[in-house]
């Protein structure tokens, strides 16, 4: 599914020479749905992938800039758009250590629940990505369990 899909994602201004070789680059903010709504085709899947890198407790202000507004940008511009599904990936509940980015995707859960599409949510506990090694080395100690 990641190859289908990194081909259809949009890219930050500025970020259009990271795009992977075979994707057009499509410059968008995520926080501001009038400069993607026009691109989203009617009756397609919307696959909400942003939020803020590494959480942490101190980050619950980047949680609300990015996350939750990104969200409400995203659900409001697939509702004018008429897309078939929203997809979210949200977090695993409970992870105490991460309560304040809990809460927020937690919020961003409820305004998906009051929208006029499907939506399907992802609740990883963690999501793996490059310069992300110490979850990989936990793989013999989860065989054994």
């Amino acid at each position: 599914m990641g190859k289908a899909l990194v081909k259809e994602l949009m890219t930050r201004p500025g970020s259009e020479g990271k795009v992977a070789a075979g994707a057009e680059a499509v410059s968008g903010n995520a926080l501001e749905a009038e400069s993607f709504t026009e691109r989203i085709p009617p009756a397609d899947i919307f696959v909400h992938l942003v939020g803020t890198s590494h959480p942490a407790p101190w980050k619950e202000r980047e949680f609300r800039a990015v996350d939750l507004a990104s969200l409400r940008a995203s659900a409001g511009a697939a509702a004018s758009a008429g897309v078939s599904h929203f997809f979210y990936v949200s977090v695993a509940h409970p992870a105490l250590v991460t309560k304040a980015y809990i809460s927020v995707r937690t919020e961003c859960e409820e305004i998906l629940a009051s929208q006029p599409f499907p939506c399907t949510i992802l609740r990883p506990w963690y999501v793996l990505g490059p310069g992300h090694w110490w979850p990989v080395s936990l793989k013999p100690i989860y065989a054994l369990l």
